[in-house]
């Protein structure tokens, strides 16, 4: 038969006749069953009858592991989805710092499990409490890894330079040299950030596009 692609191979094992026959499940080809004698042999309609019920039967039971394993990775990936979500809920703030004359409030919404929303109270030094509100584009993992990134870089900086505009450009060089060139929509965040001097009562602050 010159359908037969490996001829020399089949007759090395010694293979005469072959009957191939298609795994159908709801349309959708999901493999092939080989059938084969060491004599020649010509396969009767009651063997293909026979073989095609197999193969249905073989098909439906490889479709339904498939959907089974699936549904596995689906839990795992919502699981982890959870584990992600609490670890960022753990970045925001769960009560506002106690300030004596001053009330502070905040409240953290995310429209999906994983969002790139975040605000946060940064103590600093002799009285002075750093407000931040920011978003980062987009939803998901994704803008979820870019806000802890974020809120991490912006907590490294403050600890080192005073003057917030600078403060502020160094966390913007730092977020443009994590974005990759090849993303096909250019990431970016919006922020306000501020600092309470809570004995003057003043309140300096620099907003990035917020």
């Amino acid at each position: 038969d010159p359908r037969v692609m490996y001829r020399e191979q089949a007759k090395a094992e010694g293979l005469a006749s072959g009957l191939a026959l298609g795994m159908v499940c709801k349309g959708q080809a999901v493999g092939v069953i080989h059938l084969y004698t060491d004599e020649h042999h010509e396969f009767s309609r009651f063997e293909l009858a026979l073989l095609r019920a197999e193969a249905s039967v073989a098909a439906a039971a490889i479709e339904n592991a498939r959907l089974y394993d699936e549904s596995l990775q689906a839990r795992d990936m919502e699981r982890q989805l959870r584990l992600a979500a609490a670890v960022q809920r753990q970045m925001i703030p769960q009560k506002a710092p106690a300030r004596a004359g001053l009330d502070l409030a905040g409240i953290y919404v995310p429209c999906l499990e994983l969002a790139g929303d975040f605000y946060d109270y940064i103590d600093l030094p002799e009285g002075n409490l750093g407000i931040v509100v920011a978003d980062v584009s987009g939803k998901g993992v994704a803008a979820s890894l870019r806000m802890a990134s974020t809120r991490a870089t912006l907590r490294a900086q403050v600890g080192e330079v005073f003057e917030i505009s600078s403060i502020m450009q160094r966390v913007n060089q730092a977020f443009c040299r994590d974005v990759d060139p090849e993303d096909l929509v250019t990431p970016f965040v919006s922020m306000f950030y501020g600092v309470l001097d809570t004995n003057k009562r003043r309140l300096t602050y620099v907003n990035a596009g917020h």
